[in-house]
């Protein structure tokens, strides 16, 4: 899982019959201090996280998983969201 921050979202007049359920947004990626870590790109939010929020992603097979049908083409997809991180690596305090 990888972290991202909602910075908009996508709006279309027409979609394929399968995206019809899903938002698309606008995902910023970022490393562990939440800064920025690469370009921003189209994510499938099939939780309905809202802009400016903080999210962890998955690409490839794993984001297909998001999906209502996971026969569906997706690069990458929002699948949960951060309400905090940790300041100490695992296992100390």
């Amino acid at each position: 899982m990888q972290l991202g921050r909602v910075i908009g979202r996508v709006r279309s007049v027409i979609k394929d019959a399968k995206y019809e359920s899903l938002t698309l947004v606008i995902l910023e990626p970022l490393d562990e201090h939440l800064q920025p870590a690469g370009e921003p790109f189209v994510a499938a939010d099939p939780i309905g996280s809202g802009e400016g929020q903080v999210v962890y992603w998955e690409s490839s097979l794993e984001a297909r998983m998001a999906a209502p049908d996971p026969n569906t083409a997706l690069d990458a997809a929002i699948v949960g969201l951060v309400d905090r991180l940790a300041s100490q690596p695992f296992g100390q305090g």
